[in-house]
């Protein structure tokens, strides 16, 4: 990709293997199950008390309120209405108020090179994310996000 083979080792040699981040992906590996699921999967059961409430109702008009023209042109150039941005940011972020503390580059460097049920997905996620820094102009050592390396109001992986 026409990276200065010096400066992505210099980069790399500075990421970090994160144990916990590790732990934390084995607590998501899926387990073998004898029996198929009987309904929903439960991820909207499990989770809508905890967001459907009066704060995060209130807290989310606030933010379209804020947002509503960059909403409003998203959903223009886009086609995502402004309710589904609004929700997956309320879910995934708290309307940007919780993004991670995991610096990216040392998330990604884990998972791709010490987890190998995912290694080739995460290697390709630490691909995009050295490739994107580099076309917006950020500091790869200085981004944020999950312990998974999702980055930015809707905790999206890099690709």
């Amino acid at each position: 990709h026409g990276f200065d083979r010096q400066q992505l080792h210099d980069v790399l040699a500075q990421a970090r293997r994160l144990d916990s981040v590790l732990r934390l992906m084995d607590r998501q590996a899926p387990t073998p199950s004898t029996q198929g699921p009987t309904g929903p999967n439960g991820s909207w059961l499990r989770y809508r008390n905890k967001f459907i409430t009066p704060d995060n109702v209130q807290n989310g008009v606030v933010f379209w309120n804020q947002y509503q023209d960059a909403l409003q042109r998203a959903w223009q150039v886009y086609g995502v209405p402004p309710e589904i941005i609004v929700g997956i940011i309320g879910v995934e972020t708290r309307w940007g108020r919780v993004m991670g503390k995991t610096r990216i580059i040392d998330a990604l460097a884990t998972l791709a090179f010490n987890y190998p049920r995912r290694a080739d997905y995460f290697a390709g996620e630490l691909e995009t994310f050295l490739l994107m820094s580099r076309t917006e102009g950020d500091d790869p050592l200085e981004l944020r996000g999950s312990f998974a390396g999702a980055v930015g109001y809707g905790q999206f992986m890099p690709s």
